[in-house]
Parts: structure tokens; C-alpha cells; sequence
């Protein structure tokens, strides 16, 4: 197998910091836990790890590298896009639509292993903190900046490749992007009265405005448990069919973000495993 030195230099060569992955796969090799203050730009120490290590992928931890990656996931075999986007298939298919109100900027771009997209922005001065979110763009369109990194051009996960297909210096992301991943506050994630009360269709509605509720109130220390039981109780309501999961996966992912404790990814992953666990205990 090439080495995979040339492109963690050539990363570093950007600016971006890198860090050394578990060969084929998106984890940090052993001792790497604190991989956002291991990782170097320093030409000697990347060359003497890859020389040793040549399978090794490489990472860039986004937040040290100034960055904010936009993310476009494929979906699952299966997977239906929510009512909102109709015949979208994937991340992309929902970005190319935005796209289409607002405007492309075209950056620094890799194509994923599984058929995705990253495209590379620099972080605005203005505004932020700028963090990972979880379909806060829109569907399967995540975003990694402070707290987080992504696979580098060049390695391989599962056999397949990341290729950079656009390699011109990466813009400032724009301003309609930067609007939509701007720092939620408790206030804005809160549901308006009126969306308490209950509806003539049922209280499903009441609920899910209430465990925004639980979310938003709790406790620091006790946010993650909040937030864990919130999207448990929520799913019976998924499972009859009451409430759509994206929808209460939304609101709960806004709730979680507001509240802090956690990154945007561990907000969306507690929900996940909360709703998926609740939904295999139903017969």
C-alpha cells in the first residue's frame, strides 16, 4: 500500500493540523485520545510517524485547523428523506437544493469513502464559536469544526478512498451557512406558549414541547440523562406513528445544543441511541 505520508504533509502544508488514524478506518491509532493537542503541523514528527507508520490514515481536527467542514452523508440503504425533501437521496441532494436559493461557493472539496462530500471552509472571525452540529443545515448534512475532525484526502476507509476533487484554497463559509450554524441559545430553542398547549388532534404535540422542556430546565450535571430520557419517552410516540422522528429528533437536537454540556455530535448520538433502544423494546 502507498504510504500516506505525502498527504499528511501536504495537509500540514495548509496549516492543518494532522493526526494518524487506526488503518482503514475513521478511528485514532492508541495513545491518540487527545488528538486536538497531539496534532502537528511539524514536518519532521509527521514524517518520522508515517515512515514508521505508512498505513496509517490521516485526520485533520478541524477546530485547531480553522475549519468548518460541511459534511454530506449518503443515506442508508432504505432510508426515506423526510416530506421536506422530496426524492433526495442524500446530504448532497439536500445541499444542491439550498444551493439553489442561495449560492455555492465553491472550496476545498474531498469526495468520501462511502460516496459523500466535505467541503472545507474557513472558520469566520465573526460570530461562533463555531462546533459540530448534526442536521442543522438539513438532512444528512452534519458540520465538524471545534471538537471534531474529519478523514483526510488520501485515506482509505473500508477500502475506499477519500479524493480531493476541488483543491483550490478553501473561502470563508458563507454567510447563509454561517446564519444557519450560528451558537443556539436556551431562548430560541424553546417552543412559544401557544405550542404547549395542547392540540384538537392530540397531546403528542404538548409532549414533545414538554420534553423540550425537561431538556432545557435540567440541571448541569443531569443535561445528558434529560436528554436521554426525553428522546426515550418521545419514541412510543415515533412508533405509532404519532410524531415523526425527524421531527422529534430536531427539536430535541436544538434543546440539547442550547442547553450545552456536549458536543453537537454527542447531543445527536444520545437521542439516536435512546430512540433506537426504546423502538427494539417495543414487540
Amino acid at each position: 500500500m502507498t504510504s500516506r505520508l505525502p498527504f499528511a504533509l501536504d495537509a500540514a502544508s495548509h496549516g492543518w493540523p494532522v493526526f494518524p488514524l487506526r488503518p482503514g478506518t475513521k478511528r485514532p491509532q492508541a495513545g491518540f485520545t487527545s488528538w486536538e493537542s497531539r496534532a502537528t503541523v511539524d514536518p519532521e514528527r509527521i514524517t518520522r510517524w508515517w515512515t514508521c507508520h505508512p498505513d496509517d490514515n490521516v485526520a485533520i481536527p478541524t477546530g485547531p485547523a480553522g475549519l468548518v467542514v460541511v459534511d454530506l452523508d449518503v443515506a442508508t440503504a432504505g432510508e426515506r428523506a423526510p416530506a421536506e425533501w422530496p426524492g433526495a437521496r442524500s446530504g448532497l441532494d439536500v445541499y444542491r437544493a439550498l444551493a439553489k436559493e442561495h449560492e455555492h461557493v465553491p472550496t476545498w472539496t474531498v469526495a468520501t469513502g462511502s460516496g459523500g462530500r466535505h467541503l472545507y471552509y474557513r472558520a469566520p472571525s465573526q460570530g461562533g464559536p463555531w462546533r459540530n452540529t448534526a442536521g442543522r443545515i438539513g438532512w444528512h448534512i452534519d458540520t465538524r469544526a471545534a471538537g471534531g475532525y474529519v478523514v483526510a484526502e488520501g485515506s482509505a476507509v473500508a477500502g475506499r478512498l477519500y479524493v480531493c476533487i476541488d483543491a483550490r484554497e478553501p473561502t470563508e463559509l458563507p454567510a447563509w451557512l454561517a446564519e444557519r450554524l450560528a451558537p443556539l441559545s436556551p431562548a430560541s430553542a424553546r417552543p412559544p406558549a401557544d405550542a404547549r398547549a395542547p392540540k384538537t388532534r392530540g397531546y403528542a404535540p404538548a409532549a414533545l414541547a414538554g420534553e423540550v422542556e425537561r431538556v432545557l430546565d435540567a440541571p448541569v450535571g443531569k443535561r445528558n440523562a434529560a436528554l436521554n430520557q426525553a428522546a426515550w419517552n418521545l419514541a412510543r410516540h415515533i412508533a405509532s406513528g404519532i410524531l415523526d422522528r425527524g421531527d422529534v429528533e430536531a427539536a430535541l437536537q436544538a434543546a440539547g445544543e442550547a442547553a450545552g454540556g456536549q458536543t453537537s455530535a454527542g447531543v445527536a448520538a444520545t437521542i439516536r441511541s435512546a430512540i433506537d433502544a426504546r423502538l427494539r423494546s417495543r414487540p
